[in-house]
């Protein structure tokens, strides 16, 4: 049989590209640390690409195994996705001099800067919109690129490698403003899980939060009104308090000299009880009521640093220590749909805007490849 013509490689007249196709745009451009744009398929920009750069197709995934003495192969522990290294092969040029590109050149590399701050990459396609991703200068080499065009006087090449350091890319974070008890879609534009941040307003006796999809989710409850223990902030007011309990208690523990010069002994044993609490209380921490009426809560629930706090910097963690997050927002995919679901109890109905229940949802989609469509 036949084998199939290949696109690439083929005679472009045995097929057909539709009208969309000859209009596609890729391109680049970078945010430097001083604030400088720089657009890379400008046709006046004094640094345009010598080729599509590098790196751009996915991070790196590396694997740890544990190795076990009498088993063959080893023992999955877990998978890291390392950072990516994209590389960018450059031509610093202008039409007006030499000495204008030398200048323009000196600009690159402020925009570039020394690795201490981070530089933006941008990738725009016409399917999935703007995508970016952070990383920082790692080197910076000149190369010549005159064997592939002529070259001017002034015009140099130059092989940049920056490193990232995050895995994936991002874009504009999605926003849903839910001011009513009931359910909502959250749509992950990108390749990779959401993790969704909650910033929840108004009074509420109590508030039921369910996050995931059909293939798992979470649900957990928030009270109006939260018990907990506080630890103290550091072991120097552990110290404090135990060192004045201590005191206090041999202070107390001291024989009574009566007005006839005789001494009574102090009977000790309730002495040493409270010693004995105010020392479990500070090593354990006090129990405090957190009212949440006139506050709002913001939730982040990505595992990795998940927060739950409030607009005047309590940390609600200690009054919620079984509140974990276990499912994002999936990848859309047949047959998952994400599951949102607010159910607020009023105490009373509320008679202003602010004691309504609003939940504000964000999501920052992430993708593998800047071009990944969703």
């Amino acid at each position: 049989m036949p084998y199939a013509k290949s696109y690439v490689f083929g005679d472009p007249q045995h097929f057909t590209r539709e009208p969309w196709q000859t209009w596609d745009v890729v391109e680049f451009f970078m945010v430097g640390v001083d604030g400088s744009r720089w657009h890379f398929g400008a046709p006046d920009s004094p640094v345009r690409l010598n080729r599509p750069p590098t790196g751009f197709g996915g991070a790196p995934i590396e694997h740890d195994f544990q190795e076990l003495v009498g088993l063959d192969g080893a023992v999955y522990r877990g998978t890291q996705d390392k950072q990516l290294s994209v590389g960018l092969q450059v031509w610093i040029a202008d039409a007006k001099s030499s000495a204008w590109a030398r200048r323009q050149q000196a600009r690159w590399r402020v925009a570039l800067g020394r690795g201490k701050q981070n530089v933006r990459l941008y990738c725009v396609t016409k399917d999935s919109g703007y995508w970016w991703i952070d990383a920082r200068v790692e080197s910076v080499s000149e190369v010549n690129f005159f064997d592939q065009e002529p070259g001017l006087v002034g015009e140099t090449g130059e092989l940049v490698t920056l490193v990232t350091e995050r895995s994936f890319w991002e874009s504009f974070e999605d926003t849903t403003l839910v001011d009513f008890t009931g359910s909502v879609q959250i749509l992950n534009r990108g390749s990779m899980p959401m993790w969704p941040k909650l910033e929840i307003t108004g009074n509420f006796e109590y508030l039921d939060i369910t996050i995931g999809s059909t293939e798992g989710y979470d649900t957990h409850r928030i009270n109006n009104k939260l018990e907990g223990y506080v630890t103290f902030s550091s072991m120097s007011d552990v110290g404090k308090n135990i060192d004045g309990a201590l005191e206090q208690y041999k202070n107390q523990t001291k024989p009574v000299v009566n007005p006839d010069g005789t001494t009574t002994e102090v009977d000790t044993a309730k002495l040493s009880e409270l010693l004995e609490s105010t020392i479990n209380s500070t090593l354990g921490g006090s129990k405090q009521t957190i009212d949440l009426t006139g506050r709002k809560i913001y939730i982040d629930t990505d595992p990795l640093w998940p927060t739950i706090v409030t607009n005047d910097g309590i940390d609600l963690t200690p009054y919620l220590p079984d509140v974990r997050w276990r499912y994002p927002i999936p990848v859309i995919r047949p047959g998952v749909e994400s599951k949102m679901h607010f159910y607020a109890n009023l105490a009373k109905s509320p008679t202003t805007d602010d004691e309504k229940v609003k939940v504000r949802i964000i999501g920052t989609p992430r993708t593998e490849m800047p071009w990944s469509t969703r």
